[in-house]
């Protein structure tokens, strides 16, 4: 089911009504009316992907249960924390991957490939690692073993967590999922402006700018190197506001139920640095692949040569992660190479900012380092966009050519789907969004200027849903076109 769907407002009203309907001496209840709306949200164009969630289930529950039991025996304890990952993540390798293993073979031993079609569960990549993460943390006994399996199959199928994320950890959501939440209790106003927000993201923004994207993409070899320029700005855009959008829904649709999950997001193009960047952009993804791959690698604590191999493995992992595809893998290089050359250069680098004095001109300094980190984020985002690594190369190479716009002058966008006027619609929401700090300020004094707080509420509820009719209007015109993208790009991952 997907969150930008009239299907999707009706179930979450329905969900709601029936999670608060009980009183406090049926607080289970509540657990178990958010179990059956995960699973129903879960299957909703396919029964069998609940077959998966199940039988994930059943493995973490009862490989968790041993390891506890046997946490004194190490050896044992040991063991069954392998075969409880290995068993986690076999669904993942054979749907995910084992057609991607099997060409790869049949290219280099020059035999035919037979493709072979599987139902693959969309979010199966997001609640794998959450599984994993919680089976390391019941070894390391960081979170203790949780004994009823309504409570842990809450925990893995959570419906507003579970198609993108976040990746959660069992200790952040434990004490939030199973405790008793009062109606009176929930701020209902933030959680329904932070779903608004996503809509605007997602469809005033990331869907109209996807259509010029997807335009451009589609036929890239005969447009103009400007044109290609400002495609991959877009797409950076466009992938920020997609990605972001569906969590800023997907952590408001949280809140309306009173359990807060982690932030992913926090600002990533303000960074200075690479480093920085996969510090705020996926947030829990990062987190996940420092602490249970880096780490445990030996993270900074060894040889230079030694944390370049472990840069190495993360960005292997984080590109097959995204994609069974050579693309997501030269994409996952391609930050290993600049993560690597940073270890190297950086004493030098430290020696040339002490001898130039670059520290005093912090300013001019903090703008090229966000400037230059842009560019490198938007590089890579062509690897991530592109169908191949062979499109990839032939679309950064036509980019050089960035003096040449001549694909707006002779004939191209003739057969663009939409007026191009259509282009100032995501310009003004991210103008409103950049600003939105502003925007709430000039807000407050209008709707606080009035004492009357039944007039404050309907002042702010009435601006939600307009911005909502707004967001509703747009997608059903360009439903009525055929170039809508009401799905999310994470949901290929």
């Amino acid at each position: 089911m997907n969150f930008v769907s009239i299907e999707f407002a009706g179930f979450l009203i329905i969900t709601i009504i029936l999670f608060y309907l009980f009183p406090k001496r049926f607080k289970q209840f509540q657990y178990v009316i958010l179990i059956l709306a995960s699973y129903i949200f879960f299957c909703w164009n396919n029964l069998f992907y609940g077959v998966y969630l199940i039988l994930a289930t059943i493995v973490s529950y009862f490989g968790t249960f041993f390891i506890d039991k046997y946490k004194n025996r190490i050896k044992i304890k040991k063991f069954l924390l392998i075969a409880s990952i290995a068993l986690s993540v076999a669904p993942l390798l054979v749907l995910k991957y084992f057609n991607f293993i099997n060409s790869t073979f049949s290219l280099l031993f020059s035999k035919p490939f037979n493709f072979v079609e599987f139902i693959i569960p969309v979010g199966i990549s997001f609640y794998t690692f959450s599984i994993i993460a919680y089976i390391v943390d019941v070894y390391k006994g960081k979170v203790s073993c949780e004994k009823n399996i309504l409570k842990l199959s809450l925990f893995i199928s959570y419906f507003p967590k579970l198609l993108q994320g976040p990746i959660c950890r069992m200790q952040e959501l434990k004490d939030q999922l199973y405790e008793y939440k009062d109606i009176n209790d929930i701020y209902f106003l933030p959680a329904l402006k932070r779903i608004v927000i996503g809509l605007v993201k997602k469809i005033l923004i990331a869907d109209i700018l996807g259509i010029f994207v997807d335009f451009v993409y589609a036929d890239f070899k005969n447009f103009s190197g400007g044109i290609l320029i400002i495609t991959a700005i877009l797409y950076s855009i466009q992938i920020l506001m997609d990605f972001s959008g569906f969590m800023d829904i997907a952590l408001g649709v949280s809140e309306l139920f009173g359990i807060n999950l982690p932030e992913n997001f926090k600002t990533p193009y303000k960074s200075k640095s690479i480093s920085e960047f996969w510090r705020n952009w996926h947030i829990t993804l990062g987190t996940w692949l420092r602490d249970y791959i880096y780490i445990p690698l030996g993270g900074n604590r060894v040889s230079k040569i030694r944390i370049i191999f472990n840069i190495l493995i993360v960005w292997l992992v984080s590109g097959l992660w995204h994609g069974a595809a050579m693309h997501y893998i030269v994409w996952g290089l391609y930050y290993f190479a600049i993560q690597s050359v940073n270890v190297i250069l950086n004493p030098l680098y430290k020696t040339i900012n002490k001898k130039l004095k670059l520290n005093e001109h912090e300013k001019v300094k903090a703008i090229f380092k966000i400037f230059t980190t842009f560019v490198f984020v938007t590089i890579g985002w062509v690897f991530f966009r592109s169908t191949g690594v062979k499109n990839s190369l032939s679309f950064l190479k036509r980019c050089l050519a960035f003096y040449d716009f001549t694909s707006f002058s002779n004939g191209k966008f003739d057969n663009f789907y939409i007026s191009m006027w259509w282009m100032a619609v995501p310009l003004g929401a991210l103008i409103l969004i950049s600003f939105k700090t502003y925007i709430k300020s000039f807000l407050h004094k209008i709707f606080y200027k009035t004492n009357n707080k039944t007039a404050k509420s309907i002042l702010q509820y009435s601006s939600l849903l307009v911005i909502c009719w707004i967001c509703a209007g747009i997608y059903i015109y360009m439903k009525g076109l055929d170039v809508t993208q009401s799905g999310f790009i994470y949901f290929d991952f």
